[in-house]
């Protein structure tokens, strides 16, 4: 559903302004890089691969980022949902986390990010294990 009122641009610079920083401090606490990213307003409800459907009114969008941790590289894509009333809650549906380099595929099967709902609770499990592997290349010199 497309809205009827457009915001001004000054209003959509300043909230540009301020995802940006709100990615930066992100960024900076996460220890994740984010190499590129992409924010698309989906015009239809997308197909959610049988997720529960939300029956609210509001705007969709799909997010895709290559982050990286610790030099091990990912992709992350959702889909966002956002109510048209005030203060309504963001609302995530298909978060899917997948490796870039095929090597780390089995290791991301046998994971929980595949059960996760938040793109923040993937995140965080992704730095854990990356900091779990830091420990051990640390404690446990080659023999």
């Amino acid at each position: 559903m497309i809205p009827d009122s457009i915001p001004a641009m000054g209003q959509l610079k300043r909230q540009e302004v301020t995802l940006q920083t709100c990615l930066q401090a992100t960024q900076e606490l996460a220890g994740i890089d984010i190499l590129q990213a992409e924010v698309n307003v989906v015009v239809n409800e997308p197909d959610l691969q049988g997720e529960s459907p939300i029956s609210e009114e509001g705007v969709w969008r799909e997010v895709t980022a290559e982050c990286c941790v610790d030099l091990v590289p990912f992709s992350i894509t959702f889909y966002a949902h956002r109510a048209d009333r005030k203060f309504a809650p963001i609302q995530y549906r298909c978060l899917r986390v997948s490796p870039l380099k095929t090597a780390h595929e089995a290791e991301l099967a046998k994971s929980v990010l595949p059960g996760l709902r938040k793109p923040s609770d993937a995140v965080e499990v992704r730095i854990r294990k990356e900091l779990v592997w830091r420990f051990r290349r640390v404690m446990l010199p080659d023999c």
